[in-house]
């Protein structure tokens, strides 16, 4: 930790350790890479028509979301009332 902390910083490190906030953080950043791993070896071990499925519903959230941004430019560049 000491050596990720600018020099200008280093007195806050006691400070952060007396108030748990490094602790905390570090669990907080293990717990989410446990998930991660988690959601990995998931993913590996589907079966191919899982994937697809995961796959299709990827790219219908991908399509509404580039329809309403270019819904949104259409709205705002193309239909200006004169």
């Amino acid at each position: 930790l000491k050596d990720s902390i600018s020099p200008k910083r280093q007195f806050l490190v006691k400070k952060m350790k007396d108030a748990k906030i490094i602790p905390n953080y570090t669990y907080i950043l293990d717990s989410i890479e446990r998930a991660e791993a988690l959601e990995r070896d998931r993913i590996k071990n589907m079966s191919k028509d899982s994937l697809t499925i995961l796959q299709k519903q990827k790219d219908s959230v991908q399509h509404k979301k580039d329809s309403l941004k270019a819904a949104y430019y259409f709205r705002r560049y193309y239909s200006k009332k004169p």
